[in-house]
């Protein structure tokens, strides 16, 4: 079967009116030069080379040439996978490949939030017909797409709403309603009027090759915006607007299930993305949480409760014993003193009886930690009984066995 049938039928089931149906067009346009003709054909080796040859190309980014990102290439990879998985379904013998050894590794995402000097910068310095977008943008955090796209009927002044085809896979797009606020409205209502269709738009200051005449009103579109936001040199990207609304309104009102709604994401773990704190967030959370703690030893020192202190070169206490063995000591301490007869059976059957322990201590019976479990046995009136030495993790077995009343 034919790389291009499969392609086709699998267009007819996923859908024409898809949001990624355009960009699934332009990657079967380039494979489809590259790869052979025929599905059971293509081999990883052709997979491979296609994606040496998409690396080598370079594309225009604020006047440079730079390569693709490594997010582009994944995207054409998964998409290859999809029709090969599309033709097993149709029951077309495919190659076998090894998926993951075709991942290129991504950097780490750098967003950001725009602060307010730089939200100030931008509100000065943009085209006065950018600014009202960048308004709306900032103060609804609908995405670049959806906000130039906008139309007056999808604005309903009445209900307070404006009403989207959010970007999805499904076909038709994926409802989305944002509120309107004052703020909202007194931005919408300063574009009433300039255009019968759209909301945002900007009047052509000469004719040009596109059609555009002089005086005229015309629709926004992603170059004009993606020119005069370069202009700025804020090193920030439009996307970032969404961000700063995700972000500002977390702080605000801490509640993540909230911001998830509002920024219409089908996943929470998609919204934690959109949250960023600066550092003096975090030095308030870390002042909070220090106070706490303080009062917290506060209150058991006014108990007549001994606070533990610990050094910076702690490494198992003064005995030299293993982090395990003391930290187990101390659980025992705190037992004895509330159920005696707990601790005395804890006491008899743990650390003294360890061969961990005997190591650690190096002094066998005259240790301090044996002489306190000796103690400890003579009050309960086990004085004598023999302190064998046996495997770490017997004592358990034997405090399992009096608990269950086995004998």
């Amino acid at each position: 079967m034919l790389f291009k049938t499969v392609f086709e039928s699998y267009m007819t089931v996923s859908g024409e009116d898809r949001g990624a149906a355009y960009q699934d067009h332009l990657m079967f346009n380039a494979m489809n030069v590259f790869f052979p003709k025929s599905v059971p054909e293509i081999s990883p080796i052709d997979l491979s080379d296609y994606l040496k040859d998409t690396r080598a190309k370079r594309i225009k980014r604020r006047g440079e040439l730079v390569p693709l990102q490594p997010a582009t290439l994944n995207k054409h990879t998964a998409f290859l996978r999809r029709i090969l998985t599309h033709a097993e379904a149709l029951g077309v013998t495919v190659q076998r490949f090894r998926w993951s050894a075709f991942v290129v590794m991504e950097a780490e995402q750098t967003t950001g939030f725009l602060t307010i000097p730089e939200e100030h910068t931008a509100l000065v310095d943009i085209d006065d017909y950018i600014r009202p977008l960048f308004l709306f943008s900032v103060l609804s955090g609908v995405r670049q797409a959806n906000a130039i796209a906008l139309r007056w009927p999808q604005v309903d002044m009445n209900d307070r709403v404006i009403r989207f085809q959010a970007k999805s896979r499904r076909p038709g797009g994926k409802a989305y309603v944002v509120p309107l606020t004052s703020q909202i409205e007194g931005v919408l209502e300063d574009e009433w009027g300039n255009h019968i269709d759209y909301v945002f738009t900007f009047r052509a200051k000469r004719n040009n090759r596109w059609g555009y005449e002089q005086g005229k009103r015309y629709p926004l579109t992603k170059a004009v915006v993606r020119y005069w936001w370069e202009k700025l040199d804020l090193e920030k990207r439009w996307h970032d607007l969404r961000h700063t609304f995700g972000t500002r309104l977390y702080q605000e009102t801490k509640d993540i299930h909230l911001v998830q709604r509002a920024m219409n994401h089908a996943d929470v773990n998609t919204t934690m993305r959109y949250i960023h704190t600066d550092l003096s967030d975090v030095r308030s959370a870390m002042e909070i949480l220090h106070n706490k703690v303080a009062n917290l030893h506060q209150q058991e020192q006014i108990e007549d409760k001994p606070v533990p202190k610990f050094s910076r070169n702690f490494k198992g206490g003064a005995l030299g014993g293993s982090r395990t063995t003391l930290g187990f000591q101390c659980l025992t301490l705190k037992v004895r003193a509330k159920r005696p007869f707990d601790a005395k059976r804890l006491f008899w059957a743990s650390p003294s009886r360890s061969p961990l322990h005997h190591r650690a201590t190096e002094g066998g019976r005259d240790a301090p930690s044996w002489q306190a479990a000796n103690r400890g046995a003579d009050a309960g009136g086990l004085a004598g009984r023999p302190h064998d030495v046996r495997p770490p993790g017997a004592y358990l077995l034997d405090f399992a066995k009096w608990t269950l009343n086995i004998p």
